[in-house]
């Protein structure tokens, strides 16, 4: 393989904080879930991001793993 072999590779582009908060905005609002607030996102890594949801009286907390490339929710806890 040659240099330039590599370079003509793509390049994955990770989501932004805002677009992740969009993503999960668009999300909830689909899935007719409660309200909740965003309250913290952390860009883990190029692929991964945790959003911190808070619900409306702010007792209930939410984690979700974002895939960054994707903006799927992998996981919440």
């Amino acid at each position: 393989m040659h240099a330039q072999d590599a370079d003509a590779a793509p390049a994955c582009r990770s989501l932004t904080e805002s677009a992740i908060r969009e993503s999960v905005k668009q999300r909830f609002r689909a899935a007719k879930l409660p309200y909740f607030r965003i309250k913290e996102i952390e860009l883990v890594d190029d692929q991964v991001a945790r959003v911190h949801l808070v619900g409306q009286s702010g007792a209930t907390a939410l984690w979700l793993t974002v895939d960054r490339i994707t903006g799927h929710i992998r996981q919440y806890r």
